[in-house]
């Protein structure tokens, strides 16, 4: 199969316009907090009403005394706020955590993705600032040295769909994995990869640094360079192909383009989000500057 670039991602269906307030803030930089144990590793939009958009984040901390998970609020005006939520005390502690996405059609489900592959399905209670676990599994056929960065979820012709990443990094390849998935018992059969390598950020890019899937069914994917806890970082957004069904099988068709939709200096981008109204949140792991969340509008370039 031949190599090609892969962009960052969205959620689907996720609300109403009414809950995006227009007067966030464009294309500017904002800290949400400082310090390597707050870089954003995970994303995912909290679909409520009200007048203040929220967002859920994972960290990748891999010590019981740092926090995994936390609510950002986005309040017009004002810089994000951010409430750190316990983790649930029904479950292992997770470890590494670089992945978060909210289920389709299951109202404040969501799922966050371990760098080995373990996958944590857990309901949040955003007023009570909770969680409580629905249950744990692994990805199917997990190659040796793999490094999982992203998991995404969509519905095609009813049909949920999961979709995970091994990172890769310089001559070693991001990998796009896809399969479908039964909720209820937690399995997912593995139906497709796909080898991914950007040409952007130069040096040597991580290929997937997080990857989502719009309503169209496109893929989305950021790269990112790390060279080490004080950078300098570079990032990209693509948009690589769209899932489609193909004689009764989910198959993904790429796009031709490795033409990035977006570079960012100075950022390591780890998460992604699409809003309802077509906007995109992008969300950084930048070691011990911490992490910094950015609204733009990266679905009306592509």
């Amino acid at each position: 199969m031949r190599p090609f670039s892969i962009v960052c991602s969205t959620i689907a269906l996720l609300g109403t316009l009414s809950v995006i307030p227009p007067s966030l803030s464009d294309e500017e930089w904002m800290q949400v907090r400082s310090g390597k144990a707050y870089g954003i590793s995970g994303m995912a939009w909290i679909d409520r009403h009200g007048d203040t958009p929220n967002l859920a984040i994972v960290h990748d901390n891999k010590t019981e005394d740092l926090d995994r998970l936390a609510i950002v609020s986005l309040p017009p005006h004002e810089q994000p706020q951010y409430y750190p939520i316990p983790w649930s005390d029904d479950t292992e502690f997770p470890v590494d955590l670089e992945g978060l996405v909210a289920v389709p059609d299951d109202s404040f489900r969501f799922m966050a993705l371990e760098s080995q592959g373990r996958v944590f399905d857990f309901r949040l209670d955003p007023d009570r600032r909770t969680i409580e676990t629905i249950q744990t599994f692994d990805l199917p056929d997990i190659p040796d040295n793999s490094n999982f960065e992203g998991f995404a979820l969509t519905r095609i012709r009813d049909q949920l769909i999961a979709v995970w990443a091994h990172r890769g990094e310089g001559e070693d390849p991001g990998v796009l994995y896809w399969g479908e998935f039964n909720l209820d018992r937690g399995e997912i059969g593995l139906r497709g990869r796909q080898e991914v390598r950007v040409p952007q950020p130069p040096g040597n890019p991580r290929h997937i640094s997080d990857i989502k899937i719009d309503r169209a069914g496109r893929v989305w994917i950021s790269s990112a360079t790390d060279p080490g806890d004080d950078g300098p970082f570079d990032s990209a957004i693509y948009t690589i192909g769209r899932f489609e069904v193909k004689d009764e099988t989910i198959a993904l068709d790429p796009f031709p383009s490795l033409t990035p939709i977006a570079a960012y200096e100075g950022h390591k981008i780890e998460a992604i989000e699409i809003l309802p109204d077509d906007r995109s949140i992008i969300g950084t792991d930048d070691e011990n500057a911490g992490g910094f969340i950015r609204i733009d509008r990266l679905a009306t370039r592509n």
